[in-house]
């Protein structure tokens, strides 16, 4: 199914559908023209959720489109129920007269035939009953349906709809190190298994000379980070991290805290989404362009926050500096991803140097990315500071 990339059909259809006419549709309205069109155009499927034979029930439906008794479903043969398909997306949208016209043949066989190019292996236009198979169960894998193919009908009679048992699932624990753990004893250690052990005697594998990790708290988010050796989850669930730009890098960035579970994000950024961010910016997308991109970070960072807070400033950082100082102060740490030249990364050292609080920054041109790193600790050099005997003679060497 993979292999057939069923998502850029879909996306070409409802393309059709919906971003031609400059129409947003919601979740409900989809899946309600989701199983209109399971009725129409799917039958094997509507019959197959009932508790008919899977198998059984394709073969009977096939041989009821092959109107013309071939042996092969033609575009012609399946026309009418696209048709019908597209005037119910019209019928659930309200839209007037003139729209259903433009749904008519010349958009409905272009989909058509994208769809059938995708199964249509000997490419002569028409459905053998192999290449139909193959369709039905990429309609099915679309509208989440894979279990009627398998024949999985349990979760459907019992009313779960195809979903896992959700008395199986434990509690998702997203404050797990309150709760379970304390820290910094909890901070797991290597422990080697004694040369005179069964462990250390039975082989010379790395499982015969370190002991494994402690045993998983049930459904805790963060535990493949508490069982790498020195990783102190406490630490990261403290952090207050100020991403300074939420372009490429920032966005990247605060996705990847909010993963880690810290306990603030501030991002600070004075842009709007432009539609050449969307290949690189990962908290953006189409809905998006035009927008500010504190927002748009603000409202998709939601689908992947753990137990983050999240608070956004639209400011010009280089003419409201004093704002930038002040979050700074009540920070931990500080990403710098904004792209104003040297000058500007040498200010938010020397701000992070002042305020004593670790500084990352990242940045990247072409085919080449750089990442710079300082401690926070006010005795050692930061990396401006290391290339020349003082700030002032790197400026002057800038200048």
């Amino acid at each position: 199914l993979t292999r057939m990339e069923p998502a850029q059909v879909v996306e070409a259809c409802v393309s059709n559908f919906f971003l031609g006419k400059g129409i947003e549709a919601s979740d409900n309205l989809i899946k309600l023209i989701v199983r209109k069109w399971t009725k129409v155009v799917h039958p094997v499927l509507e019959r197959t959720m009932k508790g008919e034979d899977w198998e059984k029930v394709l073969i009977e439906e096939y041989k009821k489109l092959d109107v013309d008794k071939n042996g092969f479903i033609d575009g012609n043969e399946i026309l009418p129920a696209l048709e019908r398909t597209h005037e119910l997306v019209g019928e659930l949208l309200e839209l007037p007269e003139a729209f259903f016209a433009e749904l008519k043949a010349p958009g409905i066989t272009k989909d058509l035939k994208l769809i059938m190019s995708k199964f249509d292996e000997n490419a002569d236009g028409k459905f053998n009953a192999k290449e139909f198979k193959k369709y039905v169960e990429w309609a099915a894998y679309m509208i989440q349906a894979k279990f009627w193919i398998n024949g999985e009908l349990k979760a459907i009679k019992s009313g779960n709809k195809g979903q896992a048992d959700k008395k199986s699932i434990p509690p998702i624990l997203v404050n797990a190190t309150k709760t379970h753990f304390k820290y910094p004893r909890d901070v797991r250690k290597e422990e080697r298994w004694p040369e005179n052990s069964p462990e250390y005697k039975a082989g010379i594998s790395r499982e015969n000379r370190v002991k494994p990790p402690p045993p998983e708290v049930e459904g805790d988010v963060f535990d493949r980070q508490r069982v790498i050796v020195g990783f102190n989850q406490g630490i990261i669930e403290q952090q207050v991290c100020f991403v300074l730009g939420t372009g490429g890098i920032g966005q990247d960035t605060a996705l990847t805290l909010a993963r880690l579970g810290v306990g603030k994000i501030i991002m600070l950024d004075c842009d709007t989404y432009d539609a050449s961010n969307l290949t690189r910016q990962c908290l953006g997308s189409l809905e998006d362009v035009g927008l500010r991109k504190v927002d748009a970070a603000a409202r998709n960072i939601k689908h992947h926050n753990i137990r983050s807070e999240i608070e956004t400033i639209h400011v010009d950082a280089l003419a409201k500096w004093d704002t930038v100082v002040e979050i700074a102060r009540r920070c931990t740490a500080i990403f710098n991803g904004v792209d104003l030249g040297p000058i500007w990364d040498l200010c938010v050292t020397s701000l992070a140097k002042e305020v004593g609080v670790p500084y990352i920054a990242g940045q990247s041109y072409d085919w080449m990315f750089n990442v710079e790193y300082y401690s926070g600790d006010r005795s050692k050099l930061c990396s401006w500071c290391a290339e020349a005997k003082s700030e002032q003679e790197w400026i002057k060497n800038q200048l």
